[in-house]
């Protein structure tokens, strides 16, 4: 759920960056080469890529956990039936 939400504030200010980006120029062709409040722009570029990092990194950190949680249970799993196997043999030696 929060991912989701992630990613759609990621598009959104994506969607508003393209459209501040095409304003400003606009703007900024029909004056005579000062800036004025265009310039304004680019925090909200900064705060994209902001948001694309922090996306990455909640991803890379997921991925890690679900790969850790199989590693256990393929361990676990694998250490159980190395038990049974062993216990299978301890009581076939008790029976004889």
């Amino acid at each position: 759920m929060v991912k989701g939400f992630k990613i759609l504030v990621a598009f959104i200010v994506g969607i508003f960056s393209g459209m501040f980006l095409f304003m400003g120029v606009n703007v900024f062709m029909q004056r005579d080469g000062s800036f004025g409040g265009e310039i304004l722009i680019l925090p909200l570029f900064i705060m994209l890529i902001a948001i694309g990092y922090w996306i990455a990194q909640e991803t890379q950190v997921n991925r890690y956990q679900m790969g850790k949680q199989e590693g256990l249970r393929i361990g676990k799993d694998k250490g159980y039936l190395m038990g049974v196997r062993d216990l299978t043999e301890a009581l076939k030696y008790i029976k004889q």
